[in-house]
């Protein structure tokens, strides 16, 4: 009776260890996130960003603060200098190929792996995120 007892407490315990995040993480935005932090008359790129196709990556791989934020707050990548090499940078967050953080380029290359044709259609501009 007691080891049978100590068995379901133990395996209510596991259940709630697992399933509880579950119910406190947060709701990704709507697809068609749009990334237009520096369009201006001369310059017309934007990017469209959906969260549906980035699913299989853990979150805090872009949030890394676990902050569920956009890129953008006040005090993280919120300089839209494109030629500013800092970790402010918001060109640098999304486009460095060899930062010391893991950037939009840097893992879209590491999901292509050694495929050619992947590589191309993930790392070029037009068509991987800018239209």
């Amino acid at each position: 009776m007691k080891k049978g007892l100590f068995i379901a407490i133990i395996s209510a315990v596991l259940v709630c260890a697992f399933a509880l995040p579950s119910l406190f993480a947060e709701d990704a935005p709507a697809d068609g996130l749009t990334m237009d932090h520096w369009k201006s008359e001369k310059n017309n790129k934007v990017a469209t960003f959906n969260h549906s196709t980035h699913k299989a990556i853990d979150c805090k791989e872009c949030h890394h603060t676990g902050d569920y934020k956009s890129c953008v707050t006040a005090g993280c990548h919120d300089v839209f200098d494109n030629k500013d090499k800092t970790e402010k940078s918001y060109y640098k967050v999304l486009h460095a190929n060899k930062a010391a953080m893991s950037t939009c380029i840097s893992c879209h290359k590491k999901e292509a792996g050694s495929d050619k044709e992947k590589k191309k259609k993930l790392t070029s501009c037009k068509g991987a995120c800018h239209d």
